[in-house]
């Protein structure tokens, strides 16, 4: 399946390491780092099927896959379907519990803050809970190919209870996950932790270090250069003092000079 193209996050090339994983403030060594297609910007990446041996009316397959496919489970559903589980339906702008998408998000936000706790634990434990669903699928695929359209179309609300039902069971595996994680945390991190109901965006953390430290050399650059000019201002104002103090010394001697002149004609018409 595709699954495992759109989480990939290099487990088959051990010398990189997903840029997602970067410490925000720390250099980042780009030889290591890099842009690994399970990231947090690959969100609702579902897979679709067309199959040659469903009736047309079925519209093939669609595994669905909301939120971050790197911590996400995909889901099959056929396309005769009439109707979706409520929690598909939830229309929220934050964090909801009654929320697939929701749901799945916060998952992926704790795997994220804490790969200490979780590292691909999760990952894993969707591959494993696949395996059964793919399995299941080909039966179905089986039991409804070879149907005429018309037929196809009479097994539409069968095909939808039967949906719904496995959508039911699914999301009460995804909200069980989800608080057994949630109980990890309080117990490995204390009761003060943060459970990331308000996101962990790693990207936006380490851009707002490099804003910041990009902020500073600017600074560090500005103070520089004023400097560098208040110098040259008193190294300016130093050579105009010593050339005004050159002209009255000059000015001075020929003084000097016109009064000793004076004096010594003085002298000798005396």
């Amino acid at each position: 399946m595709f699954f495992a193209e759109q989480r990939n996050r290099f487990e088959h090339l051990k010398q990189y390491t997903p840029d997602d994983l970067v410490e925000p403030g720390k250099e980042v060594d780009t030889n290591k780092y890099k842009y690994a297609l399970g990231n947090e910007n690959v969100i609702n990446a579902h897979v679709y099927q067309i199959k040659k041996d469903l009736p047309t009316p079925f519209g093939g397959v669609v595994w669905l896959g909301l939120a971050q496919s790197r911590n996400t489970p995909y889901v099959p559903f056929y396309g005769i379907v009439n109707d979706t589980y409520a929690p598909f339906k939830v229309r929220s702008a934050k964090y909801d519990p009654t929320s697939w998408y929701w749901a799945v998000w916060h998952i992926d936000q704790m795997v994220m803050k804490y790969p200490d706790l979780f590292g691909n634990s999760i990952q894993e434990k969707w591959k494993e809970l696949e395996k059964g669903w793919i399995k299941e699928q080909e039966a179905l695929d089986q039991k409804y190919s070879g149907l005429t359209d018309d037929q196809a179309k009479a097994t539409a609300d069968e095909v939808t209870s039967d949906s719904l039902k496995r959508a039911e069971t699914i999301f009460k595996q995804i909200k069980q996950v989800e608080s057994e994680m949630e109980d990890k945390i309080r117990t490995e991190k204390g009761l003060e932790a943060d459970f990331v109901y308000d996101g962990y965006n790693k990207a936006n953390l380490v851009a707002a270090a490099q804003a910041k430290k990009d902020a500073s050399k600017e600074t560090d650059k500005k103070e520089e250069t004023a400097s560098s000019q208040s110098s040259s201002k008193a190294s300016d104002s130093n050579s105009s003092l010593s050339a005004v103090l050159g002209v009255l010394a000059l000015a001075g001697f020929g003084l000097a000079g016109f009064y000793f002149k004076k004096s010594k004609k003085n002298e000798n018409e005396e």
